[in-house]
């Protein structure tokens, strides 16, 4: 999973333990966990995942969105 740089002062000094794939799907599980606290089964806890900064975070969300309606035709 791609981690955003935003979440460092959460996630230590150090990136080398997201190298494992295991401890970086876990990383990526927890922010978007932590998205999903702070605004809900929405879109924009998906956009959370990429950026808090509001018209990053739903830029990313209606990709996302447009990614996953492209898909399921």
């Amino acid at each position: 999973m791609q981690i955003n740089s935003i979440w460092l002062d959460q996630l230590g000094p150090t990136w080398d333990y997201l190298f494992d794939p295991c401890t970086n799907i876990m990383t990526g599980a927890w922010i978007l966990s932590r998205c999903i606290q702070d605004y809900s089964y929405t879109w924009r806890a998906v956009g959370c995942y990429h950026s808090r900064t509001p018209t990053r975070r739903d830029a990313y969300a209606a990709h996302i969105a447009a990614i996953l309606r492209e898909e399921s035709r």
